[in-house]
């Protein structure tokens, strides 16, 4: 699927973060979209929360991702544990904490 959205623009509008992202290849700074979204369930009287973090990022910085890949932000470690690539210049990372 072609794109004429100006993807680098997009990261460009104040709203991106400095990640490191770690894969096979080695280590380099990208910029990416974080969202830390909240989860709460109640099962069986009990209350679970969770954190479900999310990074979207340019495809073409993180072409090579799988589940060895990592993603550093403010010092915090993530782990790659889905890649979701849109087809569209956009991938989502589904992060997990170390």
């Amino acid at each position: 699927m072609e794109n004429n959205f100006p993807i680098d623009a997009f990261f460009g509008a104040g709203f991106e973060r400095s990640a490191e992202y770690t894969s096979a290849a080695g280590t380099k700074s990208i910029k990416v979209l974080f969202d830390e979204k909240f989860s709460a369930a109640k099962l069986l009287g009990n209350e679970l929360e969770a954190t479900n973090p999310i990074v979207t990022c340019r495809t073409v910085d993180v072409l090579d991702a799988d589940h060895s890949s990592k993603v550093t932000l403010k010092d915090t470690e993530y782990s790659v544990i889905e890649v979701m690539h849109q087809g569209d210049g956009f991938t989502y990372l589904k992060l997990s904490h170390d």
